[in-house]
C-alpha cells in the first residue's frame, strides 16, 4: 500500500477523494491536496504528513498551502487542512517565520470570501503553525492523543529542565479553549459531513402552530420551580429535542466556559446552531460548575463568537435562556463584562439569520437581555423573567422576600403581561417524570420551533433584520 492510500484511509476518505493533478500540487510527500465529497457537500482537503523533516512548514509548503485556499475559493470550496507538523522550517531561518504572516493573511482573505476553515490536528502540531494559521480556522478539532504546544516537550526539556508534556495534551487543550472538540481518528468523517451539510433553512410542509392552551403559572410558581430541583435543565433537554447534537466548545482564547453551551443540532431535517444557558441546581459541584447560573465574561465572548460562526455558515440559532444574570463580581468587572455582554446583544441583534429564544427557568437582569434580543420568543408556562433577582430587589430595598411578591409593580413580571405586551409569542409545557420527558410535549416544542423557523423560509436578510427590530418596536411597554 503506497503512502497516498495509507493516508487516506487513515482519515476514512480512500473512496471520496480526488486528487488535484495542477504541478502546483504535485505530492511530495509533505502536503496532498485534492477535493473530498462529504454526503452532498464538496470541500477542499489538505494534508499534512509529518512524514519528511517532522512536517516542517517552509517556504515551498507555504507557496503551496497559500495555492490551495486560492484554488479553494476559485473552486468556491469551504476548505478542510489536517495538520500533523512540528513547527516551521527552522533552516530556512526568516524566511521560514515570514510564511506565517502570507499564509495567515491567504486565509482570511478567503473566510471574508464567506467559506468555512476547519483545522484538524493530528499526532503532534507546534510552534509557529499552531500559533499563527493552524489556530485560526472557524472549528478546530484534535485527534484525541495529539500533542498540542507551542513549543516542543522535548525543547522544553532541554531549555528548562522540567516536562509540560501534561500541559500540551488534547484533553487540555480542549478546556483552555484552543479547541473545538476531540474526536476520535473514525469519527473525523463524519462530524466535517455534519458540520458541512444541512446549512439552510428547509421548507417545512404541513405544519401547524401548537400553542400552549393550560393556565400559566403565577409568579410565587414561577419562581419556586425554577429555583427546585424539578425544573429542566438545557444540558437535558437538549438530549431530547435534537436528533443528534455536536458540543462544539472553547471560546479560542481561554478557558472553555461551562455556563454556555454551544452546538449544532437536527429538529427533523433542519440544523441549527444551538447556544445554552447551563443553570444546574441538581448538586452544588454542577451549580458550581455553571458559575452558579451566572453568564460570565468568557461565556458572552464564547456564544458571541460561535453566534457569528453560525452567521456565516446561515444557520438559524436557538438561544436557551436560564440565568439568574451576569457574572458581577470584582473578576468580571476587571475582564470587562459590560463590554463583552454589550457586543453580545449588538452580535444579537444584527444577526443575519433567524434567531429564536426559548426560555426555560430564570430570565432576570440585563444579563438575559441578549440572549432574547431575538426574531421570536418562545418560554416555557412556568418561567420567570424579572429586571432582577427577588433576592437583589430586597437586598436594595432592605426588606425580606415576601416584600417582592406583595409589590403591585412585579405584576409587570407576570407571563400573561409579557404574553399581553407582545415580548413573549408563543408558551409551551414541559414536563418529565423520573427523568423521562413527556414525549407529546418535546414533540409540541419541536414542531413550535419548526414553525416559527418557517417563517423566514427564502427571506432576505433584510427582510430578517427589520422582523427582528419591527419585533421590539412595537411591544407595548405600558399595556
Amino acid at each position: 500500500m503506497d503512502r497516498k492510500t495509507d493516508i487516506l484511509n487513515r482519515y476514512g476518505i480512500i473512496n471520496s477523494f480526488v486528487e488535484w493533478n495542477s504541478s502546483n500540487f504535485v505530492f511530495d510527500g509533505k502536503l496532498l491536496c485534492g477535493e473530498c465529497i462529504f454526503e452532498t457537500i464538496n470541500a477542499s482537503i489538505a494534508v499534512f504528513t509529518g512524514d519528511v523533516s517532522k512536517g516542517c512548514i517552509g517556504q515551498a509548503e507555504a507557496k503551496k498551502l497559500i495555492d490551495f485556499f486560492k484554488e479553494s475559493e476559485r473552486r468556491k470550496l469551504h476548505s478542510i487542512v489536517i495538520y500533523c507538523s512540528s513547527g516551521m522550517n527552522i533552516d530556512e531561518g526568516v524566511n521560514s517565520v515570514i510564511q506565517m504572516t502570507r499564509i495567515t493573511g491567504q486565509i482570511e482573505h478567503y473566510k471574508k470570501k464567506g467559506f468555512l476553515y476547519i483545522s484538524i490536528f493530528d499526532k503532534y502540531i507546534y510552534g509557529g503553525v499552531l500559533a499563527s494559521f493552524g489556530s485560526t480556522a472557524d472549528l478546530r478539532f484534535a485527534i484525541r492523543n495529539t500533542n498540542i504546544g507551542l513549543c516542543g516537550n522535548i525543547i522544553h526539556k532541554k531549555l528548562f529542565g522540567n516536562d509540560i508534556h501534561e500541559y500540551q495534551t488534547d484533553s487540555y487543550q480542549l478546556n483552555t479553549g484552543l479547541l473545538s472538540k476531540t474526536i476520535n481518528i473514525d469519527e473525523l468523517y463524519s462530524h466535517i459531513k455534519y458540520v458541512l451539510t444541512g446549512n439552510r433553512i428547509v421548507k417545512q410542509k404541513k405544519l401547524s402552530q401548537i400553542d400552549f392552551a393550560g393556565s400559566l403559572s403565577d409568579i410565587e410558581t414561577c419562581f419556586s420551580y425554577v429555583r427546585s430541583m424539578e425544573k429542566i435543565y438545557s444540558s437535558e433537554l437538549l438530549r431530547v429535542l435534537f436528533n443528534d447534537f455536536i458540543e462544539i466548545q472553547g471560546n479560542s482564547s481561554s478557558s472553555d466556559s461551562k455556563e454556555i453551551i454551544c452546538g449544532f443540532g437536527f429538529i427533523q431535517k433542519q440544523k441549527y446552531a444551538v447556544i445554552a444557558q447551563e443553570n444546574n441546581r441538581n448538586s452544588f459541584y454542577e451549580f458550581a460548575a455553571c458559575n452558579y447560573g451566572m453568564t460570565s465574561p468568557k461565556g458572552y465572548k464564547k456564544a458571541t463568537i460561535f453566534l457569528k460562526l453560525a452567521e456565516r455558515m446561515r444557520i438559524p440559532v436557538l438561544l436557551f435562556v436560564d440565568t439568574v444574570g451576569a457574572q458581577c463580581d470584582a473578576i468580571a468587572e476587571s475582564y470587562g463584562q459590560v463590554l463583552f455582554l454589550r457586543d453580545f446583544l449588538v452580535a444579537n441583534l444584527n444577526l443575519s439569520v433567524p434567531n429564536i429564544a426559548i426560555v426555560l427557568g430564570e430570565a432576570e437582569s440585563g444579563g438575559a437581555i441578549p440572549f432574547f434580543s431575538t426574531n421570536k420568543i418562545l418560554s416555557v408556562n412556568n418561567a420567570f423573567l424579572s429586571t432582577i433577582s427577588p433576592e437583589a430587589y430586597c437586598a436594595i430595598k432592605k426588606e425580606n422576600i415576601g416584600y417582592y411578591f406583595s409589590n403591585p409593580n412585579v405584576t409587570n413580571n407576570s407571563l400573561s403581561y409579557l404574553k399581553q405586551i407582545g415580548l413573549i409569542d408563543h408558551f409551551f409545557r414541559l414536563s418529565k417524570n423520573a427523568n423521562h420527558f413527556d414525549t407529546t410535549d418535546i414533540s409540541n416544542l419541536q414542531n413550535l420551533i419548526l414553525f416559527e423557523t418557517n417563517q423566514f423560509y427564502n427571506k432576505s436578510r433584510w427582510h430578517i433584520l427589520h422582523n427582528r427590530f419591527k419585533k421590539w418596536k412595537d411591544i407595548r411597554t405600558y399595556g
